[in-house]
């Protein structure tokens, strides 16, 4: 182990180095080892309109899985392909991820159609729970799940904003198990950790 902070720094290793213009928002997130041995993460779709529901250029409004211990044979492969603009290197892609396999996709992806998923926690039962900032009304709180698409910026809350949906549509469309409208009291929802009853 590294006895410094100095000597900490020096030594560390980045995974993933998002590209592009700096952007004040929906940077995204969190990161977390799942009860798989997973690493998760979390990346916002950066306000980024013409990218939105895209899986094939950049790492944008999704949840992420990797794995870090590039463990091989039955469990993971190398990427096949690196993103547009992100930097990645020093791990494998799960091959339960669900668009392995997939033409073109970014194989990374666990789940997608989120804006600003920042911050995630996974309960005892293994489910992650995610806080969706919204935009002008509404908040969300999804359960993720793999190859879940979240149907931002289509949908909002369990309302359509009447932008198109994509054409092809990847995933399964989940809709939030709460949401609720912003108010004088009620404003962007951060996420946070689960509490359970023992």
């Amino acid at each position: 182990s590294q006895q410094t902070p100095e000597a900490r720094y020096e030594s560390k290793f980045n995974l993933v180095e998002l590209g592009g213009e700096p952007n004040a928002s929906h940077n995204g997130g969190n990161l977390a080892f799942g009860p798989d041995g997973f690493l998760y993460f979390s990346v916002g779709d950066r306000l980024n309109n013409d990218l939105h529901q895209t899986i094939d250029q950049n790492f944008l409004g999704g949840i992420f899985r990797i794995d870090v211990d590039r463990q091989g044979a039955d469990v993971s492969f190398p990427p096949k392909r690196a993103p547009e603009i992100t930097r990645t290197a020093g791990y494998y892609i799960p091959y339960d991820n669900p668009l392995v396999d997939v033409p073109n996709a970014l194989e990374e992806y666990y789940a997608w159609g989120l804006r600003n998923p920042f911050r995630f926690t996974f309960d005892r039962q293994g489910r992650i729970w995610a806080g969706e900032v919204g935009a002008a009304t509404w908040e969300e709180i999804n359960i993720i799940e793999k190859g879940g698409n979240y149907q931002w910026p289509f949908a909002e809350g369990y309302v359509e904003s009447g932008k198109p949906r994509p054409d092809p549509l990847y995933g399964v469309e989940k809709e939030p198990i709460f949401n609720y409208v912003h108010t004088a009291y009620d404003r962007a929802i951060i996420g946070g950790f689960v509490i359970e009853d023992a």
